[in-house]
């Protein structure tokens, strides 16, 4: 930010807590929260936020703050994992939980990430969606088996857009699964055989060995339309400790000297 720059700022509405020991702003809104959560879950932020040289009071302030580039209603959303006053998760969409992956898997909160994963098992995602994000966030490849089965149990490849998305490997790969499934159901005396004819387990044999996945009969299984159905998971909560009640900042207008967080933004 130049120097003497003005800009208006203004508190968030809820993340701007009044016992909070550390300001970020985004988009020109102020979060005071606690910086706790930060240390304990990130190793990129534990070191980010560490007093610099020998001053013992580093910390940042809204006349200070750390200067984040995201958008204020996204780190609102990565906020809400420790600030959640219903206790629950459940009632958060895919786009909510995606911007917790990405945003916990860019900053390197690991607890915060497998939480996301394990939100995003529970609700409904496009076989393709759900392979591009699994990839691009470097997921448990396992976890794509249910999506690589809906695929082959599709009445058609993937379109060009989709394959575009995918990959052309992963295409070749989809279309030798469907072959092998058709000819795996015409051996078995299926009469008119497609790719959808074959068992489940059969079909989870051959895209777990097409894709080296691990097979996961017990869990797995394809519902109607092409649309996979994941298994039961485990618990979907991550130990966190809730701060005290969120209390309610006001708007205000000052003129602000930001820090940029080491790999957040770059200075100009």
């Amino acid at each position: 930010m130049p120097s003497g720059g003005v800009n208006q700022m203004v508190k968030h509405p809820q993340y701007y807590i009044r016992d909070g020991n550390i300001t970020f702003l985004a988009e020109g809104v102020l979060f005071r929260v606690h910086k706790f959560f930060f240390e304990r879950e990130s190793e990129f932020f534990r070191t980010s936020l560490a007093p610099s040289g020998e001053k013992k009071d580093d910390e940042a302030s809204d006349t200070n703050p750390y200067k984040l580039d995201v958008k204020s209603e996204e780190f609102a959303q990565f906020l809400w994992v420790w600030y959640n006053p219903k206790y629950t998760y459940s009632r958060q969409g895919k786009n909510a939980w995606l911007t917790v992956l990405r945003l916990a898997n860019r900053w390197s909160f690991p607890e915060v990430r497998q939480l996301a994963i394990r939100q995003l098992e529970d609700l409904q995602m496009q076989p393709v969606e759900k392979i591009d994000t699994y990839k691009k966030y470097n997921v448990d490849n396992d976890l794509l088996l249910p999506s690589y089965m809906a695929l082959c149990r599709s009445p058609t490849l993937p379109s060009p857009s989709d394959g575009e998305v995918l990959t052309m490997e992963t295409v070749l790969k989809l279309a030798n699964a469907r072959e092998r499934s058709l000819l795996s159901a015409a051996a078995s005396g299926c009469v008119s055989p497609t790719s959808a004819s074959a068992s489940d387990e059969v079909l989870e044999r051959i895209v777990a060995d097409l894709f080296g996945l691990t097979p996961r009969s017990n869990d797995t299984a394809v519902g109607t339309g092409g649309q996979a159905v994941n298994g039961p998971n485990t618990t979907s909560t991550i130990t966190v400790r809730e701060p005290e009640p969120n209390k309610r900042g006001h708007s205000t207008n000052a003129t602000q000297n930001t820090r940029t967080v080491s790999g957040i933004q770059n200075s100009h």
